[in-house]
């Protein structure tokens, strides 16, 4: 391939031969995996000094929205930074002056909402209520203990 030259798919494929002698096999395997499934069906045929930010963002909405099923934003996420470090490769190695891959808004991945721990399910008391005495009553509480004092205060794990 000459400097600047050649399809976008061309180029990855090359950039992915460069990438596999660097990074673990497993690393490799996802690298490849989301560029194949994702990256070259879609922006492939693109000659790589054509490939724009918008190119990308396309790509980016179409796999969330369009596709059956769709990607998830993680996966979404993940292939964009796959594709930045391989455009940021052809900028240091002069066939782009530019990574349309910075110019891309990767999705935010969505995290679950944390589960609200109700009082009534569990046995312990309810305004007015007395707590339970009995044993299933204590096993609640103490598990209600266990569970917020090894949390933290935004519900995250305290790690140890």
């Amino acid at each position: 391939m000459a400097i600047g030259t050649g399809a976008t798919g061309d180029y990855l494929t090359r950039w992915l031969g460069h990438a596999k002698a660097r990074v673990r096999a497993r690393t490799y395997q996802g690298y490849e995996g989301l560029i194949r499934l994702y990256a070259v069906p879609s922006v492939g045929e693109i000659l790589l000094q054509d490939l724009h930010p918008l190119h990308l963002q396309s790509l980016y909405t179409s796999l969330m929205n369009y596709r059956i099923p769709p990607i998830s934003a993680g996966t979404v996420l993940n292939l964009h930074l796959v594709l930045t470090q391989a455009f940021g490769q052809a900028v240091g190695w002069g066939l782009l002056d530019r990574s349309p891959a910075a110019g891309a808004q990767p999705p935010r991945p969505r995290r679950p909402e944390p589960a609200v721990v109700s009082r009534r399910p569990i046995g312990l008391p309810d305004e007015g209520r007395p707590p339970r005495r009995d044993a299933a009553g204590v096993a609640a509480a103490l598990l209600v203990l266990v569970t917020l004092s090894s949390t933290s205060v935004e519900g995250r794990g305290v790690s140890r």
